[in-house]
């Protein structure tokens, strides 16, 4: 009885520090991805749910189908991004907030002005080895317009790093 009950503890540690490092790894990859695209600190207002529906403006088996990208060698078309990419189901990919014990991760603007840019996230999918990631990011500022850019991850030495970024749309 005392192993079992020692089995479960541990068990349940074990679970617990997974989680932490894969929220320290998403939130450490939303960080990344915001600071590559280099808006203006002071006017992000970052969604506090991610939007699935990202995805939808992305081929994931191709990731540059449908854009001016006319480069005939990607990274993407490596074995083990194509195996990562390939084998994504979105439809069963769930929205979640961003923030741990009601803390928000970004804090927003505290004016609502016309020059305000508005930032959404998707959900960011790992792979089973989480070593590789994409995350899409939607923003829009209005009288500015904006964009919808993907954004691939590689994790080397425990830390990530961005691989690319491919501009999907972009508004005006």
């Amino acid at each position: 009885m005392k192993n079992i009950l020692l089995l479960s503890v541990l068990v349940l540690c074990l679970i617990t520090i997974a989680t932490a490092q894969s929220r320290q790894d998403t939130l450490e990859v939303y960080k990344k991805i915001l600071k590559t695209v280099d808006l203006p600190k002071s006017k992000i207002s970052v969604k506090s749910l991610t939007d699935r529906n990202l995805f939808n403006n992305i081929h994931l088996a191709n990731p540059s189908y449908n854009t001016l990208d006319t480069t005939s060698t990607k990274f993407w078309h490596k074995k083990d991004w194509t195996d990562f990419l390939t084998k994504i189901d979105t439809s069963n990919l769930k929205n979640y907030a961003l923030k741990i014990n009601n803390k928000k991760w970004f804090g927003t603007t505290k004016k609502a002005t016309k020059s305000r840019i508005i930032v959404t996230f998707s959900p960011i999918i790992f792979n089973n080895s989480n070593d590789k990631a994409i995350c899409i990011l939607n923003y829009f500022s209005n009288g500015s317009g904006g964009a919808i850019i993907s954004a691939f991850f590689e994790k080397s030495d425990n830390v990530w790093g961005l691989h690319e970024t491919l501009l999907l749309t972009l508004f005006d």
